[in-house]
């Protein structure tokens, strides 16, 4: 779910009309309630990796189907190739059809590159949105978006207006984060609620869902970059994750993967825990020492009241001198 308007089967009798004409009413949904984060980082070279760019991220486990918000014991990740994958966040029913539709058409004709993957997947997102805008608003009159083209001049003018500004204003609840290796590295894509992707990698981190804002704030206060190495960015982005477990609605499971030029690949879930525990201990170190600076600051409070209690004059300090200028002379009488 989202804030950005959304479309559903209308109750009955909740129909909006536009001058003559009766639509299906549009109701507003709240933000979806997840999580979903993923990071470019840099693996150093050593004798068990070949070093470069990879990829890390990490999700909750909270779903959203129509009205239906779950945790359910699964990934909300999809693999479209071994090196590229999809995390969704909103309806889990539109990015289903939609991870169906790019599967079956990379089948048919295989593509290698994260842009061609991301610009496939968002041409599906915008493909179950014209067929949910069609039998939403086309259909209950007997039109398909071709029929509609053709018989406009046929049509009451009111009723083409409503219908093609519903069609044109049509919201779903489906951003998702496209990412991948390929040929020539590591790359991250956003596909809004409109279904356009977006090139992220200057950024190099991205967050979707009702925690997304949590997340961003770690990394951006922590001057995230590219050049993190993976271990640093792999506590980063568990950190992250926690701090998105304070908005409303996101799950506190956590599943984390890494992609390389070789595969993406699921992080085993002790190697979560151990890195759990370290992200414990430090915040545990961080609440004592903030705890002891605190003790510290308390002698200063205690000074500024002792010393509130002294007047200027004992300060050694003199009154500041008036400024007030000379009233201005009253205005001349009137002859």
């Amino acid at each position: 779910m989202t804030g950005n308007r959304t479309v559903g089967p209308p109750p009955l009798g909740r129909w909006r009309r536009h001058g003559s004409i009766r639509v299906p009413h549009v109701y507003l949904r709240a933000k979806p309630v997840t999580i979903c984060i993923a990071a470019i980082c840099y693996v150093p070279e050593t004798d068990r990796t070949p070093g470069g760019y990879a990829l890390i991220s990490a999700c909750d486990h909270m779903l959203t189907a129509g009205d239906i918000e779950y945790e359910p014991e699964q990934p909300k990740v999809a693999y479209i190739t071994p090196r590229t994958i999809i995390m969704v966040a909103g309806d889990y029913q539109i990015h289903s059809e939609a991870i169906y539709r790019t599967i079956e058409q990379l089948k048919i004709k295989p593509l290698h590159s994260v842009e061609d993957q991301a610009g496939l997947y968002a041409s599906s997102i915008r493909a179950v949105k014209r067929r949910m805008a069609e039998q939403t608003f086309l259909s209950p009159l007997g039109l398909t978006v071709e029929t509609f083209f053709d018989k406009q001049k046929l049509m009451n003018a009111d009723l083409v207006t409503s219908l093609t500004h519903e069609l044109l204003n049509y919201r779903i609840d489906a951003e998702c984060i496209v990412a991948g290796v390929d040929d020539v590295g590591a790359k991250l894509f956003y596909i809004g609620n409109d279904g356009v992707e977006r090139f992220s990698n200057d950024v190099g981190f991205l967050a979707v869902g009702s925690g997304a804002w949590h997340a961003n704030s770690r990394f951006m206060y922590a001057r995230y970059r590219r050049g993190f190495t993976l271990a640093r960015a792999l506590l980063l982005l568990y950190s992250a994750k926690k701090a998105a477990e304070t908005a409303p609605g996101v799950g506190t499971a956590t599943d984390m993967f890494m992609g390389t030029a070789e595969k993406f690949v699921q992080i085993y879930p002790d190697i979560v825990q151990d890195i759990d525990k370290i992200y414990r201990a430090r915040e545990l170190s961080k609440e004592r020492a903030e705890t002891k600076a605190h003790d510290r600051i308390e002698v200063f409070v205690s000074d500024i009241f002792k010393r509130s209690a002294v007047t200027p004059t004992e300060q050694g300090l003199q009154h500041p001198q008036s400024t007030t200028a000379d009233p201005l002379p009253p205005p001349p009488s009137p002859e």
